[in-house]
């Protein structure tokens, strides 16, 4: 019995001059083909948009209240310690101070912390009471908070695929004392972690090597797999990046991973159905089924696309997955709506937000 794809494409032949994904539906823009395999990208991506727009929202909520005092504040920079690893002195925005805290919140950051740059515990616990108060305390709780809000949904997520509870990074509760003599009871939490980039060209170099490849971590083809956010830390004992800024990205790639996982995992098995691959050979050829599985591996590795791919695919590579879709087997004018991230939610973007974009 014939399946599905191959009926329908069947019961209306593919019309020439338009994309793929058209003429295996028939000749309709939403048919089949892209209602059983690109429709549910499309709804995973427009849930990442909704997600990351509530979780960033919420974490930059403080931030955006701060008073120009403590704006001030947080722009300055201050000498944090020598650095026996670096040979020189680390010098840091007192923002960016904040995560020195946030990565002694549990013991895997904490032990990366201090061996990485040649620190002992105390050293740093003395030059925090140096520069900490109370403000300080309750930014560094709310970046923790913010950042464990999205742990329900990776242990419902692990757990449906799995059929257990994922390891999970454990918080380890400490004490500071800050600029006024008192003593701060911080609850610890998880804390993204990223090599610091700024050692040398070669460091940048293999910062921006493990960048790229780490997103392939998030492999949408295996069963399940262990990250970043779900196990203890790894041996590599090397400088860290200290700052606020890797939790934004973060947050972007677990949400990503969220959103994406279940729908990527579903159309790879999809394709792996003869008959569906044998319609797809007939409609259109045999290279855009070949260019299907890396298209899905650039999905799951949010845009980087692999080298196999061919030059037209690989023109392609620095495009976000919504413009990939549609570029590579549905129209170009849509497309480029897609490119720039206007399609589908595009009245609930403020201006300044597409500007800056």
């Amino acid at each position: 019995m014939p399946s599905p794809a191959r009926a329908a494409w069947k019961a209306e032949r593919p019309v020439v001059g338009v994309g793929p994904a058209v003429q295996l539906g028939g000749g309709q823009t939403a048919g089949f083909f892209h209602s059983l395999l690109f429709q549910p990208l499309v709804v995973a991506q427009n849930a990442r948009y909704d997600l990351q727009g509530q979780v960033l929202d919420a974490l930059l909520a403080p931030f955006r209240e701060l008073d120009g005092e403590r704006r001030r504040r947080y722009r300055q920079k201050v000498g944090f310690l020598e650095s026996p690893k670096m040979g020189k002195m680390v010098r840091l925005s007192r923002r960016n101070v904040l995560s020195i805290v946030l990565n002694m919140g549990n013991e895997g950051n904490r032990e990366r912390l201090l061996r990485g740059y040649g620190w002992s515990e105390e050293q740093v616990r003395g030059r925090l009471a140096q520069l900490l108060d109370q403000g300080d305390v309750q930014m560094v709780e709310h970046v923790w908070k913010t950042v464990d809000t999205l742990w329900p949904a990776i242990r419902d997520l692990y757990d449906r695929h799995a059929g257990l509870a994922p390891k999970r990074v454990e918080a380890t509760p400490f004490t500071l004392v800050l600029t006024d003599g008192t003593e701060a009871k911080l609850s610890g939490g998880y804390y993204p972690i990223a090599k610091a980039a700024d050692l040398s060209d070669i460091g940048r170099q293999l910062a921006e090597l493990e960048e790229a490849t780490s997103l392939w971590t998030a492999n949408f083809f295996a069963p399940i797999v262990e990250h970043g956010f779900t196990q203890s830390r790894g041996q590599d004992m090397s400088p860290i990046e200290l700052s606020l800024d890797v939790v934004p990205r973060h947050l972007e790639k677990v949400i990503h991973y969220l959103t994406h996982y279940e729908a990527i995992r579903s159309a790879d098995r999809l394709l792996q159905v003869p008959e569906l691959r044998e319609a797809i050979t007939e409609g259109v050829g045999r290279e855009y089924l070949l260019e299907l599985r890396p298209w899905l591996e650039a999905i799951a590795a949010d845009g980087v696309m692999p080298d196999t791919l061919n030059w037209w695919s690989q023109a392609l590579r620095h495009l976000r997955f919504g413009s990939t879709i549609v570029l590579l087997f549905a129209k170009p004018a849509t497309g480029v709506k897609q490119a720039l991230g206007l399609f589908i939610s595009a009245k609930e973007v403020k201006r300044r937000h597409m500007v800056s974009g």
